[in-house]
């Protein structure tokens, strides 16, 4: 019991006064229709550009994507990264690709959510998913040089993590959706 408060304690940490959002699982929040849409209002999208040397692939020397795999050694060349893009202090995080079971998350922040709290908090989401995906799961993960295709087999574990590997996948953006009661909710899109 010590060693979970201990845990807690220590995953709790890096977002005691300060301004990185606050992160609580919330398996609650009905957010998902019948027929798999989300049950509330598009109102924007948030989209992300990083600044690249790579001319030759492009040649406005912006990527509009994010490699998952190397999201945090692009954090400091995102364009626009402490501008906040969510007003609002609360906000729930759907993940649901490539998972069978999706993933939601509670965030809160005092001053709203910034691109770069953003990325952060859907990369550490992402590496605590596929970690609890491989520690509950009896069906393991492949080794990459063992598949006899490229996509990772689905495991079935927590979260059933099906085609990519956590380095397979991009962020093109964030769809911002507002529910009747006035709640935030973002859905990524995700590349692979």
């Amino acid at each position: 019991m010590l060693n979970k408060i201990v845990l807690a304690l220590i995953l709790l940490l890096p977002f005691i006064g300060c301004t990185q959002p606050q992160i609580q699982a919330d398996t609650s929040t009905k957010v998902i229709t019948a027929n798999g849409e989300i049950a509330g209002e598009l109102i924007k999208e948030i989209n992300f550009k990083v600044k690249t040397s790579d001319l030759e692939n492009f040649p406005a020397g912006e990527m509009t994507f994010i490699e998952l795999g190397e999201a945090n050694d692009l954090l400091k060349k995102i364009i626009g990264k402490d501008e906040v893009v969510i007003k609002n202090t609360t906000a729930t995080l759907i993940i649901d690709y490539p998972l069978n079971k999706p993933f939601t998350l509670k965030m809160l922040s005092k001053k709203g959510f910034t691109r770069a709290m953003l990325l952060k908090t859907i990369v550490d989401s992402y590496k605590r998913i596929y970690k609890e995906e491989e520690t509950t799961a009896t069906v393991k993960t492949t080794p990459a040089d063992q598949r006899p295709i490229m996509n990772r087999n689905q495991t079935n574990g927590k979260y059933g993590v099906w085609g990519h590997d956590l380095t397979d996948l991009a962020l093109t953006g964030i769809l911002v959706y507002q529910l009747p009661n006035g709640e935030i909710i973002l859905n990524l899109e995700i590349d692979s």
